[in-house]
């Protein structure tokens, strides 16, 4: 029986659990059967060796007190040492007793000083006297004072050089994602900080030129990294930080959404609130406060914008005019379940910003409806442009064409799905196929 299983444990050494393994004639369990047993057994023997090891933690402990009560112990190791001595052994072996092999702080350091002691101790009196001629150093052989002394390891230095890089970008990124935080509050909000609850992002000219130009020289700055010489881990964090730039820097190189795009605004409303809304971080007042001081700034973001939409595209424009017009629910009821525990000055000011911001955004709609007829269908990005987002942004081994090329594919592969329908008419996404549709799908 093992010495170091609990006194009711039976089932160790020859006894222990075992797995069977008969031919299938024999065999009558189902597979899943069998990997229950497996398992049932594998936890039987974790169980075994976890009291095993519990056990052995005891004893341990109990012979560690006895050693502490006992200070003739480390004598007798000096014993056992001087008798080795005496028999001129070359080596110094000695063997401490189970209760010193412990991994605790203090036993230790009884160890190593009694240690250091003995062996003192043994040198002194083992190493013969020398006379003073003996100690003279040979110095006959002068070229070893001109022998070229051992190359400098390059790799010590190159090594520092890379842990430096390396945590050079964990600064850069680290600082970079504090400034993001800081400069798109409503993005922070939606991610689960709330510091920033009471502002929304500006998008004046002078701070969106700022803010690309930051993005631009710290994604310069990575590119000039040189990481042939970084460990895997750290070479991947590169990659994916340099992506991430690459992506803000292609917007606002190539997409430009603060002069194309009109969602950019009404999103920035519509997630300002909902944002403060979706989780109980805070109490419904200090929720309520921070909301009013957002709708507060809508009408200047959205004047804002239309200034800045310089090339406005029209499915763009047709999507924000839908969102404008359906954020009435949003602000008057779901965001009144705010409306607890407010002062009364503190409710006026809220039931006022939401009237001017809901009239802001209908004025916004409004706008951009009149702006539709003068605006581009759509603007492409191009193929050049294309295969730049797909290399250094979603890092896809894939250019333009193969994409296009595996679009193709699914797509003949579900029209031959449809093809085997009983009525192919079944595969028509228009609602109006169904001979029953519901008043909310028409």
């Amino acid at each position: 029986m093992n010495p170091y299983a609990n006194p009711k444990e039976r089932k160790v050494g020859a006894q222990r659990p075992k797995i069977s393994h008969l031919p299938k004639s024999i065999e009558t369990r189902t597979r899943r059967e069998r990997e229950a047993e497996k398992q049932a057994v594998a936890a039987e023997r974790r169980a075994i060796k976890k009291s095993a090891r519990r056990h052995l933690k005891r004893q341990l402990l109990a012979e560690l007190e006895e050693d502490e009560e006992d200070p003739g112990s480390a004598i007798r190791i000096t014993e056992r040492l001087g008798k080795a001595n005496e028999d001129k052994e070359c080596t110094v072996c000695f063997t401490l007793s189970p209760s010193a092999r412990h991994n605790t702080i203090h036993g230790v350091k009884v160890i190593i000083v009694s240690f250091s002691a003995i062996v003192l101790v043994f040198a002194s009196g083992a190493a013969p006297a020398q006379s003073p001629s003996e100690r003279n150093p040979d110095v006959s052989n002068k070229a070893l004072i001109t022998k070229s002394t051992p190359g400098i390891n390059e790799d010590a230095f190159r090594n520092q050089s890379v842990s430096a890089a390396t945590a050079a970008l964990h600064k850069m990124a680290d600082d970079y994602y504090a400034w993001r935080n800081e400069n798109y509050p409503v993005r922070s909000s939606d991610a689960g900080l709330h510091t920033w609850d009471d502002r929304l992002t500006d998008y004046s000219p002078a701070k969106i030129a700022e803010r690309t130009q930051h993005v631009h020289s710290l994604l310069e700055k990575v590119r000039a990294m040189k990481t042939d010489a970084w460990p895997k881990d750290e070479r991947i964090d590169w990659i994916l930080f340099r992506a991430q730039l690459e992506n803000v820097d292609f917007g606002n190189r190539v997409l430009k959404f603060e002069r194309t795009n009109p969602q950019v605004y009404v999103g920035e409303c519509t997630n300002g609130i909902f944002s403060l809304l979706k989780k109980e971080y805070d109490a419904p007042r200090k929720r309520a406060v921070a909301a009013t001081a957002r709708l507060k700034l809508m009408p200047a973001l959205l004047k804002q914008g239309l200034s800045n939409l310089q090339d406005p595209v029209k499915l763009y424009a047709q999507l924000a005019i839908q969102s404008a017009r359906s954020i009435d629910p949003l602000l008057n009821d779901s965001l009144m379940a705010l409306d607890v525990g407010l002062a009364p000055n503190e409710h006026e000011e809220l039931i006022k910003a939401r009237d001017v911001a809901l009239a802001a955004l209908h004025s916004y709609a409004d706008e951009l409806e009149k702006r539709s007829p003068k605006m581009v269908d759509f603007a492409p990005m191009g193929e050049a442009n294309y295969n730049y987002y797909l290399k250094h942004v979603l890092l896809l081994p894939l250019d333009a064409a193969q994409v296009e090329m595996i679009g193709r594919v699914e797509l003949a592969r579900y029209r031959a799905l449809e093809a085997l329908l009983a009525d192919p008419k079944l595969a028509d996404p228009d609602p109006k196929r169904s001979a029953n549709i519901p008043p909310d799908q028409a």
